[in-house]
């Protein structure tokens, strides 16, 4: 009795289902192609609890739930040092941009970044060496990266150590 009960909701459910459907379907030459597949949805309706698809189980397996959250994880991770990555690949490209603007040709840029809970991206120090042979004094460099691009920078001038 429960068969016959599950089956009549089935296709009563889909019916009205399918009648919904049809009163939006677009008239012309895809009318009885959108026909034949509300035919074919009606007839899985009517056949699914006979065929017993009332008892498939769709949930995913513990592990399977374990397994996404470590990849979303990894995933947030890749993305978020990608993110620093390119902050620091841009603020480079400015500081370079700003000293071949001064002259000063094959300077080595050492940015050291972060990136805290809520997602902002901090500077905890920036350091520029100098190549040999400029010339130019540290402490100029110094005071023209902080007054054009708002850095604070240690400028390390010819031959210092790294």
């Amino acid at each position: 009795m429960d068969a016959i009960k599950s089956m009549a909701m089935a296709f009563c459910g889909a019916a009205v289902a399918a009648g919904v459907v049809s009163m939006l379907l677009p008239n012309g030459k895809m009318e009885k192609v959108m026909r034949m597949l509300l035919g074919f949805f009606l007839i899985a309706a009517v056949l699914s609890p006979v065929m017993g698809a009332d008892e498939i189980n769709w949930s995913l397996p513990a592990s399977a739930s374990a397994d996404g959250e470590a990849a979303a994880s990894a995933l947030s991770q890749t993305v978020a040092d990608q993110e620093l990555q390119v902050v620091k690949d841009t603020l480079s490209g400015q500081i370079t941009g700003m000293l071949e603007g001064l002259g000063i040709f094959g300077a080595e840029v050492v940015l050291d970044m972060d990136i805290d809970e809520a997602g902002r991206i901090s500077i905890r120090q920036t350091e520029v060496y100098l190549p040999a042979g400029t010339g130019k004094d540290p402490q100029a460099v110094q005071v023209s990266l902080r007054d054009s691009l708002g850095i604070e920078a240690e400028v390390y001038g010819d031959g210092e150590i790294k």
